[in-house]
């Protein structure tokens, strides 16, 4: 399944070397506000593709956002990925609020999309 990474700061680096593990989960493309950050973090991580945040989600190629977002942006960034059609896997927490959660995994059930939320130690 290949994985678009949503977010390049601090905690990302643990994200592209966990899934650098798994031949199944290639991660193809990595986006961030700041594009240069995105830009190192790729070549950093062998990553293809550096871009901004709606192209990652546009991208066909990609088939599960890893929501590495501020935590006050998850909701946002993982309903526009799954009203994309993408599977998503959100850094902890899911939502700042209970009504915001709810409303993504009706989403997600919604889309037919998968929708997971844990730290990085899942890898």
């Amino acid at each position: 399944m290949n994985v678009g990474i949503l977010g390049c700061g601090h905690v990302s680096d643990q994200y592209f070397e966990g899934l650098a593990r798994y031949e199944f989960l290639p991660v193809v493309a990595c986006a961030d506000l700041d594009l240069e950050r995105a830009e190192v973090k790729a070549a950093q991580h062998g990553v293809p593709r550096a871009c901004a945040p709606d192209e990652l989600l546009g991208d066909g190629e990609v088939e599960l956002v890893v929501n590495l977002t501020p935590p006050q942006a998850h909701t946002e960034a993982s309903m526009a990925a799954i009203q994309a059609g993408r599977h998503v896997w959100s850094e902890k927490p899911l939502a700042t609020n209970l009504e915001d959660g709810r409303a993504l995994l009706t989403a997600a059930a919604d889309a037919g999309v998968r929708l997971g939320c844990a730290p990085d130690t899942f890898l």
